[in-house]
């Protein structure tokens, strides 16, 4: 089963983690947002030239939370 569609199985299924829904409600956020810079670059379903997959998009953003890298970046911005 291709990974994009197993993670939304697990989303319906109501199985995904907490990081995991956090990571699926940011995807779906930045494609549909209209002041979002990657609106429509996004590809939910499957892998396409010139789209992001929420495969990728996931991976690159969940080692992104667990590094250092965005937490000392909430810490700045709330103390801008």
């Amino acid at each position: 089963m291709p990974r994009d569609l197993l993670k939304n199985v697990k989303s319906v299924a109501g199985t995904e983690t907490e990081s995991e829904a956090n990571l699926r409600r940011l995807f779906i956020r930045l494609n549909t947002d209209d002041a979002s810079p990657l609106r429509g670059k996004l590809n939910l379903t499957d892998t396409s030239a010139g789209k992001l997959s929420r495969t990728t998009f996931d991976s690159a953003l969940g080692r992104a939370q667990k590094s250092e890298l965005l937490s000392k970046q909430r810490a700045r911005s709330s103390t801008s």
